[in-house]
């Protein structure tokens, strides 16, 4: 017996409905059914159209190839499209009849899903929706199922969910661009570096502590978290731009038993400092690719959380706390008194002592309530 194909599937009763049918809220039958019922009910009609029968529909094509389309969810009879203009609405026994004033229906939308042969449906990723993105604001260019959504950052050293692709830098945020073909433009002329090197991909993801230099308008900015965990561009000094800070991942024997270093932006340094521990931060020379200098994950020193409930937030270690089986936390102290304990993962070194060796934006990493946020809009009023 010859295999089925998604057609022939299609064309049953209990068929899984196709996403055409699922637009218009029906089921799909074959086409004896549909000129079978046609003409028990529809009769001398001199409309071709659409009957509505139970559960199922009929379509059948009339001589003059007008189509006739019923639709419950919407709480009557609709034609192939908006473009449609309206032929005739007519009752017949209890059924709505419609017809359309054109050969065929509109162009329906992509479909989300591919139909394969013997195979469950593939998920086609074109990009994703920001509303499972707290972290990144909402924006407002382009909408699908009444969610907008944002381009997918290129394969990087960044994770997909804690990156900023470069086309929204350039037109959302610092607004040289007003359409992503001029930012594409821009990038294409090669005035843009992240860490030193060029990059053209519009896509490109940039994260925590990235540097972006624009040296032909002698702008350059960091890659940061404000005080409520959003990713923000902050504008800093062409002397501290020349460095970075990135936190240890892991530190291993490598080929040939060289010991390599890797951070949390994907580099991987040989023969680091034997000081040099899981969590700490190095001071990273962008120019020379090498590192200057490391601050110890230990308390005292001034850190910022990168993720949890209070991403964003900067203040000094009070301790750690080790868990065996579970996750360290560390409690932090913020420069307003304020208290607060979060996973030993989430937590970033960024100065010695309660100095940071990195300006810090807008809020300084100070998280208000929602009172002391009213107050102060009502001083700067």
């Amino acid at each position: 017996m010859g295999r089925r194909g998604p057609t022939k599937h299609l064309k049953r009763i209990n068929a899984p409905k196709h996403w055409m049918l699922d637009k218009l809220g029906g089921i799909f039958v074959s086409h004896s059914f549909h000129f079978l019922f046609f003409g028990l009910l529809v009769g001398a009609s001199s409309l071709g159209g659409l009957v509505f029968l139970g559960r199922a529909f009929v379509a059948p094509r009339c001589p003059w190839r007008k189509r006739l389309f019923w639709s419950p969810s919407l709480g009557g009879c609709r034609g192939g499209g908006t473009r449609h203009g309206v032929a005739d609405t007519t009752p017949v026994s209890g059924f709505c009849v419609f017809a359309s004033d054109r050969t065929s229906p509109s162009p329906p939308p992509r479909p989300r899903w591919r139909v394969r042969s013997a195979r469950r449906p593939q998920r086609v990723s074109r990009s994703f929706v920001l509303t499972a993105l707290p972290r990144l604001p909402l924006f407002s260019f382009s909408f699908d199922n009444d969610k907008q959504q944002a381009p997918k950052p290129s394969p990087g050293p960044h994770k997909t969910r804690e990156c900023l692709p470069l086309i929204l830098i350039l037109r959302n945020r610092l607004k040289y661009a007003l359409t992503g073909r001029e930012a594409k433009a821009i990038l294409m002329e090669r005035f843009v570096k992240v860490d030193g090197k060029v990059r053209t991909d519009v896509c490109y993801p940039t994260g925590f502590m990235d540097v972006i230099s624009l040296e032909k308008s002698d702008e350059y900015f960091r890659i940061l978290y404000d005080s409520k965990g959003r990713m923000t561009v902050h504008r800093i000094s062409a002397e501290e731009a020349s460095y970075k800070l990135c936190k240890v991942k892991d530190i291993k024997l490598g080929e040939k038993a060289i010991p390599t270093l890797t951070t949390h932006d994907g580099r991987t340094l040989r023969y680091p400092d034997p000081l040099v521990k899981i969590n700490d931060s190095i001071l990273f020379d962008i120019e020379s690719g090498k590192m200057k200098d490391f601050i110890k994950f230990d308390n005292g020193n001034v850190a910022m959380v990168t993720g949890g409930h209070n991403a964003g937030r900067v203040g000094v270690i009070l301790n750690k706390e080790k868990h065996k089986g579970s996750n360290d936390i560390v409690h932090i102290k913020d420069a307003a008194g304020n208290t607060f304990a979060t996973r030993a993962q989430n937590v970033f070194v960024i100065g010695k002592g309660n100095k940071p060796l990195v300006s810090l934006a807008k809020g300084k990493g100070i998280k208000l309530t929602v009172l002391q946020e009213q107050q102060k809009a009502y001083e700067d009023a």
